[in-house]
C-alpha cells in the first residue's frame, strides 16, 4: 500500500484514509479473489464538501508512515467531507499502548466504543450524531456465556453486543437510546 500511495498519491502517505480491514471466508461470487467497497465526493473542491483526515494514535505514535513500519496498515482515525465522517475501524486494542489489554467481550467492546467517541469529538462532533455502525465480531462461539447472554435475539453473541453497546450509550451517548443508529453485525474469521 505504502509504495502505491508514494507513487499515485503521496499526500495519503502522511494523512491516509480512514480504513476497516477483517478477513473474509468467502466472497459472494464463487472464484472471486476481491471486492472493493468505495466512498468518494464529486468535487472535493465545492464549499462544504472539503475533505480532512484526522491522524490515528497509538501509545502518542501517529499511524502513518514514516512512523510504522511499512507493510503495517496505516490510517486517519477520521476522515470529513463537508458535514460527512468516516471513520477507520476500530477495535479492543488500548490507544495508550496499541495492545490488546482484556480478553473480556465487554471491556473490548467499551474499548472500541471509547474510541468511536473519541473520533466524533476530535471532528468537533459528538456520539450522538452517530447514524450507522458496522459490527464485526469473530470468535463468536467463544462468547456464548450462559450468565451474559438473555437469548432474546437469534445470536447470543449479538445480544451481548446489543447490551454493551445501550450501556454505553446510555452513560456517554443518551440521544441514542431514542433515536438509535442503524447497525449491522457481521461474523468474521478474523480481525486484522
Amino acid at each position: 500500500m505504502l509504495q502505491y500511495y508514494q507513487k499515485h498519491a503521496p499526500e495519503l502517505v502522511s494523512e491516509p484514509p480512514a480504513i476497516t480491514i477483517t478477513k473474509v471466508e468467502d466472497l459472494e461470487a464463487p472464484g472471486c479473489l476481491l471486492e472493493i467497497d468505495s466512498i468518494a465526493v464529486v468535487s472535493p473542491d465545492k464549499p462544504g464538501w472539503e475533505i480532512r483526515r484526522y491522524p490515528m494514535y497509538y501509545g502518542g505514535v501517529k499511524q502513518s508512515y514514516p512512523y510504522v513500519s511499512e507493510g503495517k496498515p496505516f490510517l486517519s482515525e477520521s476522515v470529513t467531507v463537508g458535514n460527512l465522517v468516516f471513520l477507520s475501524a476500530v477495535d479492543g486494542k488500548d490507544i495508550n499502548t496499541g495492545n490488546i489489554e482484556s480478553n473480556v467481550f465487554e471491556e473490548q467492546a467499551n474499548t472500541a466504543l471509547d474510541k468511536v467517541r473519541r473520533a466524533m469529538d476530535n471532528t468537533g462532533s459528538s456520539m450522538n450524531n452517530l447514524v450507522k455502525s458496522l459490527h464485526f465480531m469473530t470468535r463468536v462461539d467463544d462468547l456464548l456465556n450462559k450468565t451474559k447472554d438473555v437469548g432474546q435475539s437469534f445470536s447470543p453473541a449479538s445480544d451481548r453486543l446489543w447490551k454493551s453497546e445501550l450501556e454505553y450509550y446510555d452513560k456517554h451517548a443518551p440521544f441514542l437510546l431514542q433515536e438509535f443508529p442503524s447497525s449491522t453485525f457481521l461474523k468474521v474469521i478474523i480481525i486484522v
